[in-house]
C-alpha cells in the first residue's frame, strides 16, 4: 500500500471504533458509488492532504513532513432533530486526541487537532462535519 491507502485505513479504523458509528455499508468511501441510506444516518469520509515539507537534506533518503486532514462528515435525516448527529459528532471528536498516534506501514501518524463544526441543512439531510488534522513523517526515496 501506499502513503494514501495507510492514511486512509488507519484513520478510517479509528472512526471505526467509535460507539454509534454506522456498519461499513453506511460510510461513503472516497470515489466509490454510495446511495444513501433513507431515513437512516451515514457517514462520508474524505482525506485531504496539505503541504509536503522537506525536514533534512540530500533528496534520496530525506526526511519529508506530509500533513492534512481527514474529515468524518456525520449525516442524518432531516427533520428528526440534531440530537443523534451532535452526538455520533462529539463521539468521533473525542477519539482524536491532540498528539495521539497510530502506526502505519508508512510511519507515524500523528493526530494535530481535532474539531467539530455546528451542523446544517444540506439536501434532504442534517450534516455535522468533524475535521481531523494529521501529519507523517516519511523518508523520499528517488528513482
Amino acid at each position: 500500500m501506499g502513503l494514501s491507502e495507510d492514511l486512509r485505513a488507519a484513520l478510517a479504523a479509528r472512526v471505526g471504533t467509535v460507539v454509534g458509528v454506522p456498519a461499513a455499508d453506511h460510510r461513503a468511501g472516497e470515489n466509490l458509488r454510495f446511495d444513501p441510506p433513507i431515513g437512516d444516518t451515514w457517514l462520508r469520509e474524505t482525506l485531504l492532504f496539505g503541504e509536503r515539507s522537506r525536514l533534512t537534506m540530500p533528496a534520496s533518503g530525506a526526511w519529508l513532513l506530509h500533513t492534512g486532514l481527514y474529515l468524518v462528515d456525520v449525516f442524518h435525516p432531516e427533520d428528526l432533530g440534531t440530537v443523534p448527529a451532535d452526538t455520533l459528532g462529539d463521539a468521533i471528536l473525542n477519539a482524536f486526541a491532540d498528539g495521539q498516534q497510530y502506526t502505519t506501514p508508512s510511519g507515524q501518524l500523528r493526530v494535530t487537532r481535532a474539531t467539530r463544526r455546528g451542523g446544517f441543512r444540506n439536501d434532504g439531510w442534517y450534516q455535522v462535519p468533524v475535521e481531523i488534522g494529521w501529519q507523517i513523517e516519511t523518508v523520499q526515496t528517488v528513482l
